[in-house]
C-alpha cells in the first residue's frame, strides 16, 4: 500500500469506501459458511450496519470537522443533478404510495426506501469529499484484495455445494444470499482491478495473474449474461483508447486460457455442471428468464408512452417489479423530464472523466480504470436491477464529481 501516505483521505474512509461497494463478496459467502440455514443471516446485517453507520459518521465529519475538500465546476453540477434526480424519484415514490398504492406490490414501498435511501442515497452523500489519485489507488487495491478473497470464496462454496449434494443439472453457479448477477459483477470487477494493477504496479505479479484467471472464470460460471457482455463491451473501449497494442495481446491470450482451463476442470469435478447451454440458450424460448424480461421491457414502454412527459409508475404494471433496464425504468418511472436529468448528468460525468484523463499527465491508467468501471456499472444496469438500488453506479457518480488528479487544487472547504 505505498500510495497510502499520498491519499487526501484516511485509510479508514478509503477501506469504508471499497468495502461498503464490495464487501457484500465476502459477507455472502461468510454467511454461507456460518449461517446456512437461517433466513437472516448475522454476517449480512452486520455488513448492513456497518454500511449505514460508517455513512452517518462521515457525513457528519465531512459537515461540522473536515476542512479540506475541493470541488469543481464540472463536479458541483454533477452533485446538484444528483440530488434533482433522487428528489423526482422521491416525489414519484411517494405520489405512488398516496395515490396508486393499489397497483404496487405489498412491499414496494418500503424495500425501496430501504434499499435506495438507506443503503445507497445516504451512503454515496458520505462519498462527498475530495478524491485525488492516490486515493483511487489505494480505494482499488483494497478492492482487489476483497474481491479476491470473495469471488474466489464463492466459487469454492459453490462448486462445493453442487459436488456434495449432487445437483443434477447445473447451468451457473450461485450461492443462497448471493445471486448469479452479483457473482458475476464482483468477478466482472475484480478482472478489471488485476488487469489494471498488473501495468501499475511490479509487486505480486502472481497473485494478480490469479485475480485474472478467477475473475474470468466468475463471469462464465456464474451465467451473468449482463457481467459477461458489460466484460466485453469495457475490454473493447480499452481496446479503442489504448495506445499500446500489448495489452490488447495480453487480454486476448489470457481471457481463452482462463476460460477453457476453468471450463475444462470443473467438467472433471462436477460433470453436471452445464455452461455452455446457458449461453447458447440465451435470448432463446427456452430462457424463461430472458422471456419474463421481454415482457417487462414491453410493459414499460407502453407505460411510458402512455404517459411520456412525467411517467407512470415506479413499477410496471403487470408484473408490479422493475423492468431490470435503468434506462427503460427511469422513462417508466418520471418520463422525459426525469430522464434529462439523468442523461445530462451521465454527459456531464463523461467531459469530467475527459478532464481528467487530460490531467492524468502520469498516464498510468487509474482514471481510464475508474472510467472503465462507471461505464461497465452504465452497462449492466440495461440488463438487470433497478437505478436507486444501484449502488456502485451512485458510487462512482460521486468519486468522479469529487476527483482532481493536480494536487495543488485542494483547497480550504468554501459554503458548498
Amino acid at each position: 500500500m505505498k500510495y497510502s501516505r499520498l491519499t487526501n483521505n484516511s485509510n479508514f474512509f478509503l477501506f469504508y469506501v471499497s468495502f461498503s461497494l464490495f464487501g457484500y463478496s465476502l459477507a455472502a459467502p461468510l454467511s454461507e459458511i456460518l449461517s446456512p440455514d437461517r433466513e437472516s443471516s448475522p454476517i449480512t446485517i452486520l455488513y448492513r450496519m456497518f454500511v449505514l453507520g460508517g455513512a452517518f459518521l462521515y457525513i457528519f465529519e465531512s459537515v461540522f470537522i473536515s476542512k479540506k475538500t475541493f470541488i469543481d465546476r464540472q463536479g458541483k453540477n454533477i452533485f446538484l443533478l444528483f440530488i434533482f434526480f433522487w428528489a423526482i424519484y422521491t416525489i414519484r415514490l411517494f405520489y405512488d404510495a398516496i395515490f396508486q398504492s393499489n397497483l404496487l406490490a405489498e412491499n414496494t414501498i418500503s424495500s425501496y426506501l430501504t434499499i435506495g435511501y438507506l443503503f445507497v442515497f445516504i451512503p454515496a452523500l458520505s462519498l462527498c469529499r475530495s478524491f485525488n489519485e492516490a486515493d483511487l489507488k489505494y480505494l482499488f487495491q483494497i478492492s482487489f484484495y476483497i474481491l479476491f478473497i470473495g469471488v474466489l470464496s464463492s466459487l469454492c462454496i459453490a462448486t462445493f455445494q453442487i459436488y456434495s449434494e449432487g445437483y443434477q443439472v447445473v447451468e451457473r453457479l450461485t450461492l443462497e444470499r448471493l445471486s448469479p448477477i452479483y457473482l458475476g459483477r464482483y468477478s466482472a470487477v475484480l478482472f478489471f482491478l488485476s488487469f489494471s494493477l498488473m501495468q501499475l504496479q511490479r509487486s505480486n505479479k502472481i497473485l494478480i495473474l490469479c485475480g485474472i484467471f478467477i475473475g474470468i472464470s466468475g463471469v462464465l460460471l456464474s451465467g451473468s449474461r449482463g457481467a459477461l457482455i458489460g466484460t466485453l463491451f469495457v475490454l473493447l473501449i480499452n481496446f479503442l483508447l489504448k495506445d499500446k497494442f500489448k495489452n490488447l495481446l495480453l487480454i486476448s491470450l489470457l481471457l481463452p486460457i482462463a476460460a477453457m482451463l476453468g471450463i475444462f476442470l470443473l467438467s472433471i469435478l462436477i460433470p453436471d455442471l452445464n455452461v455452455f447451454e446457458n449461453y447458447l440458450s440465451m435470448g432463446g424460448e427456452g430462457d424463461k428468464s430472458a422471456q419474463i424480461r421481454y415482457q417487462l421491457y414491453r410493459g414499460a414502454f407502453e407505460q411510458f408512452s402512455n404517459y411520456p412527459v412525467f411517467g407512470d409508475l415506479i413499477v410496471e404494471r403487470e408484473f408490479k417489479y422493475y423492468p431490470h433496464n435503468q434506462i427503460l425504468e427511469i422513462l417508466m418511472a418520471t418520463g422525459v423530464f426525469g430522464f434529462s436529468f439523468f442523461a445530462v448528468l451521465n454527459i456531464l460525468v463523461f467531459y469530467k472523466l475527459k478532464c481528467l484523463l487530460r490531467e492524468d499527465k502520469g498516464k498510468e491508467g487509474i482514471v481510464r480504470l475508474l472510467m472503465y468501471l462507471y461505464v461497465f456499472y452504465i452497462f449492466v444496469g440495461l440488463f438487470s436491477g433497478t437505478i436507486i438500488g444501484s449502488i456502485e453506479y451512485w458510487y462512482f457518480v460521486i468519486i468522479i464529481a469529487y476527483t482532481s488528479i493536480n494536487k495543488e487544487k485542494f483547497v480550504e472547504k468554501e459554503n458548498f
